[in-house]
């Protein structure tokens, strides 16, 4: 009888828990936006173009990766022998 009791209240609060995360869907304001879906279409393909749209949620914003002019093998062994010679260079 008491296990019972506890699992009538456990399924009540959690109903309680329920109605109020749907009640607060239920206030919020609908969706309007300021542009047609042919504006948006053409936006998407001009980004397309351009390469700038992404693919994902975690490419969309990224820019391009940095070409420097020297390798990495290059900056290495400049970072090796500064090492070496304990310098620091003058922006640190």
């Amino acid at each position: 009888m008491k296990t019972s009791s506890i699992a009538i209240l456990l399924l009540a609060s959690g109903a309680a828990f329920a109605n109020e995360a749907a009640d607060d869907l239920s206030r919020s304001a609908p969706f309007a936006g300021g542009r047609t879906r042919a504006e948006v279409k053409a936006e998407t393909m001009a980004a397309k173009q351009a390469g700038t749209l992404g693919t994902s949620q975690y490419t969309a914003g990224r820019t391009p990766e940095f070409k420097g002019e020297r390798s990495r093998g290059e900056r290495r062994y400049e970072a090796v022998q500064a090492a070496r010679a304990h310098t620091i260079h003058q922006l640190y």
